[in-house]
């Protein structure tokens, strides 16, 4: 199993709201959770650090040796509702904080079976032999209207509201979130990003730097690729495979 990620605070933030995580437990077992925090002033920041680390921790904490499938999954659950209540605990505890919230995607990789959990706009991809394939679902008020058929998907690149999220971690006592699993073919890289990345490079400069790059040189390539076409976000990517 490897796994690599890197964060970068783009060129246009003062502030890196972005947090990322993972954790290789075997050659066939690992995970790793990528959020991108909002709420202004630290809360952004603060969010997004919350959930990370206290997803981590649960999984962490519910990791069994020799672990199923079932297992992996009721702890991902685990992990995502101990996640919105440390955001939503430490919201109500200081105003200056009010309001934060953070999107957050989590993937376990388990032998050739990847468990995704999504809740929020960043995004999680598998690759494999030159195909890129966006497995999650943005929960965003742009993708609701591409999908009412209002507008087309290139116009949603573009679209002044196009970070309006409609669900994110810690802005309610409860959250709900997509979970789906898949199964790998061998020599598939997985990528968990934020939308620092998915909305300034393109799925095909994405395959290409996937293709082109060794797998612990993609992240750095990735986020220079988001920062030459102006960096106007928080960057983040963590790449995932298994060799066995």
């Amino acid at each position: 199993m490897q796994i690599i990620g890197k964060t970068d605070v783009g060129r246009e933030r003062t502030r890196n709201e972005d947090c990322f995580d993972f954790s290789v437990l075997s050659e066939e077992l690992g995970w790793a959770v990528v959020c991108d925090g909002m709420g202004g002033a630290a809360g952004g920041e603060c969010a997004s650090r919350l959930a990370s680390g206290a997803a981590m921790n649960e999984l962490t904490r519910h990791y069994k040796k020799n672990a199923g499938d079932t297992d992996l999954r009721k702890a991902m659950n685990m992990a995502l509702k101990k996640a919105n209540t440390a955001v939503w605990k430490a919201a109500h505890r200081d105003l200056v904080y009010g309001g934060m919230g953070t999107t957050m995607v989590m993937a376990v990789m388990n032998k050739r079976v990847l468990h995704i959990s999504t809740v929020g706009d960043s995004r999680i991809y598998s690759f494999c032999s030159g195909v890129l394939n966006q497995l999650t679902r943005d929960h965003s008020l742009v993708q609701d209207m591409v999908e009412l058929g209002y507008i087309t998907k290139d116009q949603a690149k573009i679209h002044p509201e196009r970070n309006v999220i409609t669900r994110a971690i810690g802005i309610s006592e409860q959250v709900e979130e997509d979970y789906r699993f898949v199964t790998l073919k061998p020599g598939d890289t997985i990528l968990l990003c934020t939308d620092g990345l998915s909305g300034f490079v393109t799925d095909e400069e994405i395959a290409l730097i996937m293709l082109k790059y060794r797998f612990e040189n993609i992240c750095e390539r990735l986020i220079e690729c988001a920062n030459a076409h102006g960096g106007g976000d928080n960057i983040t990517a963590v790449i995932m495979r298994s060799e066995a």
